[in-house]
């Protein structure tokens, strides 16, 4: 579609063409975007292109650098608050929520890396209500948790900082413990538990994996030696292999089968615990809920948590064990 005087026609071409152009990086030349027009359905040769370009630079954050000859690659620079692409309100709300909530868990140079679209999303999110007056929608939504939940332990800033430098860099690190203690470790991943993050690493001139809770390490220094991996070794099946999971029975499924009350059934109906999971309505009300799964201390507890809304059948295990721990709690009771 050549280019003419339709206004329409020319601000899609403009949008288009604003879609294509990235975030201060090498840039895009007239030449790479005229390509991607034409994949558009739009023909355009470079001069119009330029023309464009230095004209929507007048109201975009758009600017350019010397690339190959005479060739100019554009870009737009980060931290204003009117770049493009244009961020939709329900991206800019989930960015702004985001921030929000890991701010604390995320070390200042990598928020300073997104400083400038956590300015855009606050500039999204700026409407006029029906007075007129101005108003923000990240000051009117909140993240409620679910539950009691325990507040996250503190965490020395340079600690973090440190901790994402080493890993960054592929370097190995030196600790040291509430209890005084150092150690030189390969920091393998960083995994968020709850509001808690941990360490996965080996300790240098040991293969096996353990877990260092990050506010236990007082302090957190660089070494100079490159961080050597365990052969093998990979952060998702680490985890799969219940690292921090307290396996009882490792890689044994287990048949589970608990009989809840209509409240807890229409939760778990909301909430399932796993794709296995089936239930089916008794003649009493209640329900029967059936689900393969591994037996950990951590489902045990969250069972054990129901109290008497729910009744473990099987596994025998586990119904033993909950039975047992009701006999311990009662006896705490007692006079």
């Amino acid at each position: 579609m050549p280019p003419n005087d339709n206004p329409r026609d020319t601000a899609i071409r403009y949008m288009c063409m604003l879609s294509h152009i990235p975030m201060e990086s090498d840039g895009i030349s007239t030449a790479e975007l005229a390509k991607r027009l034409e994949g558009e359905g739009f023909i355009v040769d470079r001069r119009t292109i330029q023309r464009d370009l230095e004209k929507l630079s007048e109201k975009f954050a758009l600017q350019n650098r010397q690339g190959n000859g005479r060739e100019l690659r554009w870009f737009f620079k980060k931290g204003t608050p009117n770049q493009w692409p244009a961020m939709n309100t329900d991206t800019a709300l989930t960015l702004l929520m985001v921030e929000h909530n890991l701010k604390p868990l995320i070390p200042k140079q990598a928020l300073n890396s997104i400083a400038s679209l956590v300015n855009q999303a606050k500039e999204t999110l700026k409407v006029q209500d029906r007075n007129g007056s101005k108003k923000t929608w990240s000051e009117s939504v909140r993240i409620a948790p679910k539950g009691f939940v325990l507040q996250p332990a503190e965490i020395p800033p340079d600690v973090m900082t440190n901790i994402f430098d080493a890993m960054g860099k592929h370097r190995q690190l030196k600790i040291t413990n509430k209890a005084g203690a150092e150690s030189v470790i390969n920091p393998l991943g960083l995994v968020m538990r709850g509001p808690m993050l941990y360490l996965v690493s080996n300790y240098h001139g040991y293969d096996d994996i353990r877990i260092n809770s990050l506010h236990r390490i007082t302090n957190a220094t660089l070494e100079m030696t490159d961080l050597v991996t365990p052969k093998g070794f990979n952060l998702d099946d680490t985890l799969n292999s219940g690292l921090m999971n307290w396996r009882l029975d490792p890689g044994k499924p287990k048949n589970f089968e608990i009989e809840v009350n209509a409240d807890i059934a229409r939760y778990l109906e909301e909430s399932r615990i796993n794709p296995t999971q089936t239930i089916k309505v008794l003649d009493d009300g209640n329900a029967l809920v059936k689900f393969a799964s591994e037996d950990t201390l951590e489902l045990r507890q969250w069972l054990l948590g129901f109290g008497a809304e729910i009744v473990v059948n099987k596994p025998a295990a586990v119904r033993k064990w909950i039975i047992e721990m009701g006999k311990e709690i009662v006896e705490q009771y007692a006079d």
